[in-house]
């Protein structure tokens, strides 16, 4: 969606009226065409990939992005239950440990005979589709497995997003606006302003929240693959390390900044200003 100042006058106030006008997926690449254009409001998958919106100099035509809500499935979407078996699958065949369903080559081991070992895989991928279709999608409700797996999947569609701004070498100004992005980072804030502003109300004192939310979620999916202290052997895939750190080193310096905040925030008192105020987490 494309805002614009329309330029005609309030029939109620006399006063120009900001008019938001409708910009289609497959022309967002011509955004930056319309010199009066200055905000873009639109899905996080809109903007995912596939679309560099550059301005005359080659470069990307906005700096900063606001993710107002941290992204999260529709219960009726089907989409991340196919990428959980999916997901479920490839870790089960490369006998990933920490699976209930135990690994593939002790299933195979188990049933003796290959016709046997496919008829048994079958009914136990049966069994997980059912059980992901049956589950529910509250990010609080998720087993640890799979709110790896859904950090991996917001950490591609992020940094694809991210992307966006930084084309032609230009700098980015990235803030997470919901608080469920980082609650106890958000709380902290919170309690700080609190605290500064009504210090004579104890009754105004906040519960403080511990959950650590997606991003610090973020950095954790990605610290194994910058541990110096971890052999490329010890990965499934000896190359994955140098992989994730080309692709997504300078996102995971900016999380790791925030874990830092985040960890300070909690052990010591609160500052408005460590804990990025009450507008949003800024990486």
């Amino acid at each position: 969606m494309e805002l614009e100042d329309s330029g005609t006058a309030d029939a109620g106030t006399g006063v120009g009226a900001a008019r938001a006008t409708v910009l289609r997926r497959g022309d967002l690449a011509s955004f930056a065409d319309d010199h009066e254009a200055e905000l873009l409001v639109a899905p996080l998958l809109a903007v995912e990939r596939g679309h560099n919106i550059l301005n005359s100099g080659h470069q990307a035509a906005f700096g900063t992005v606001f993710f107002l809500a941290r992204p999260h499935p529709r219960p009726d979407d089907l989409t991340l239950a196919i990428f959980a078996i999916n997901d479920w699958v490839a870790r089960f065949v490369r006998d990933e440990p920490g699976h209930e369903t135990g690994t593939f080559s002790k299933l195979v081991t188990d049933a003796g005979r290959l016709d046997a070992a496919g008829l048994a895989f079958r009914h136990l991928a049966r069994r997980e589709w059912r059980r992901l279709l049956r589950r529910r999608y509250a990010y609080s409700r998720l087993s640890p497995s799979e709110r790896e797996s859904f950090a991996w999947d917001q950490l591609v569609a992020i940094w694809q997003v991210i992307g966006r701004l930084v084309r032609g070498g230009v700098p980015a100004r990235v803030v997470f606006v919901d608080a469920a992005f980082a609650p106890a980072l958000a709380d902290a804030g919170v309690r700080s302003v609190t605290a500064e502003t009504e210090p004579q109300r104890p009754s105004a004192r906040r519960r403080q929240r511990t959950d650590p939310g997606l991003l610090i979620k973020l950095q954790e999916v990605l610290a194994p693959f910058f541990d110096d202290s971890r052999e490329p052997e010890s990965f499934h895939n000896p190359a994955d390390p140098a992989l994730v750190r080309n692709l997504y080193e300078p996102l995971y310096d900016a999380l790791s900044r925030l874990r830092a905040a985040e960890d300070k925030a909690l052990t010591e008192k609160p500052n408005a200003q460590d804990c990025g105020g009450l507008h949003g987490t800024e990486v």
